[in-house]
């Protein structure tokens, strides 16, 4: 697999907890994102907007950032190393979100904990692929928590929000950079 293969799946698995499918009375933050799976621990720093959103990782000692534009129905991987960018399924994306799974899903109220000094709410959904946990505070999916699904070939995974900053987001944050150039897979 070639490392732009890798980066991708890397963070098109990541974006699977991001804050998806923004809209106008969403909240507006950046916060640092932990999903804890086996191997080892995925971090990164997440900025959202309404109907924006970006994510900074570090995947193979590289900084890796998407940025997601639900206004322009696109998404860019970008690699700032390179100056380049590639364009990305955003529908897949999307698909993954742990924001768009709290939205669209029946909720069972389970009760209320304090996370990192927040008070949450905890709910089950129930989805296709089973069943989900989520803690939520100000309509932010603060944790998320998917039990193992050997069926599923699905390790034990938990997602968490910490050091939320709520207010208004530098609009240049989900702005292509004028001098990056697109991706092209060598020969």
């Amino acid at each position: 697999m070639s490392w732009h293969h890798t980066i991708v799946a890397g963070v098109c698995g990541g974006m699977m907890s991001m804050a998806a499918l923004a809209q106008d009375a969403r909240p507006q933050y950046q916060t640092i994102q932990t999903i804890s799976t086996p191997p080892n621990p995925f971090v990164s720093q997440i900025f959202v907007a309404p109907d924006k959103e970006r994510q900074d990782a570090m995947l193979g000692g590289q900084v890796v950032s998407t940025i997601i534009r639900h206004d322009q129905g696109v998404a860019w991987l970008l690699i700032p190393s390179k100056k380049m960018y590639q364009v990305i399924d955003i529908q897949a994306v999307e698909s993954a979100s742990v924001q768009a799974l709290w939205q669209d899903q029946p909720k069972t109220w389970i009760g209320t904990a304090v996370l990192d000094g927040v008070t949450t709410t905890q709910y089950a959904l129930n989805t296709s692929d089973g069943q989900v946990f989520v803690w939520v505070a100000d309509d932010i999916v603060v944790k998320a928590e998917w039990p193992a699904a050997a069926a599923l070939g699905r390790p034990h995974t938990t997602m968490v929000l910490q050091q939320i900053q709520q207010g208004v987001q530098d609009p240049q944050r989900f702005e292509l950079p004028a001098d990056y150039t697109p991706y092209r897979v060598p020969d």
